[in-house]
C-alpha cells in the first residue's frame, strides 16, 4: 500500500466485511428455500438490527485505526503476547 501510494488501509479491511457480507447473502439464498425464509419488520430493523451493525463497524474502525500510529516492531511484540496468552 505504500508503495502504491493507498492512503486509505481501512477501505482494505471494509471490503472484505462487504466481500462476507455478500457471500453470507448468497449462501442464505441458495440454502433457506423460500417458504421458509421469515422477514423482519421495518421497527426491527430499525431499532436492532442498523444501530447494532453501525456500532460494530465503528468498534472494527476505531481498532484498525490504533495499528496506523504503532511502528511494525511494537506490533510483532502484541501478536506473540496475545498467541502466548491464548496457549
Amino acid at each position: 500500500m505504500v508503495d502504491l501510494k493507498f492512503p486509505y488501509p481501512c477501505t482494505i479491511a471494509w471490503m472484505g466485511l462487504l466481500t462476507t457480507t455478500a457471500c453470507c447473502l448468497v449462501a442464505l439464498r441458495l440454502v433457506v428455500p423460500p417458504g421458509q425464509r421469515q422477514g423482519i419488520s421495518r421497527r426491527h430493523y430499525l431499532t436492532r438490527v442498523l444501530p447494532t451493525g453501525f456500532f460494530m463497524a465503528l468498534t472494527f474502525q476505531m481498532g484498525n485505526t490504533g495499528y496506523l500510529y504503532l511502528t511494525v516492531a511494537f506490533v510483532q511484540m502484541l501478536k506473540v503476547g496475545s498467541h502466548r496468552a491464548a496457549v
